[in-house]
């Protein structure tokens, strides 16, 4: 399978792909995501803090610690 890549950096593939659920990486709550690489959701996208750049505090790991 060929890839093809787009000015943005997003294959062709990435942009056929079909919206999934994803847990946004900041808040944690369920979003849909257009694309495999979105990862972060429209509310933290919006916020104050994410257009300033303010670091977010790391949330604990989900599962079994080591």
């Amino acid at each position: 399978m060929t890839l093809s890549w787009r000015d943005d950096g997003v294959t062709e593939q990435e942009v056929a792909a079909p919206p999934k659920q994803r847990q946004c990486l900041r808040c944690r709550t369920l979003f849909e995501s257009a694309w495999s690489g979105e990862r972060i959701c429209t509310r933290c996208k919006g916020s104050h803090a994410w257009r300033q750049g303010t670091p977010v505090r790391s949330h604990p790991a989900s599962g079994n610690s080591r």
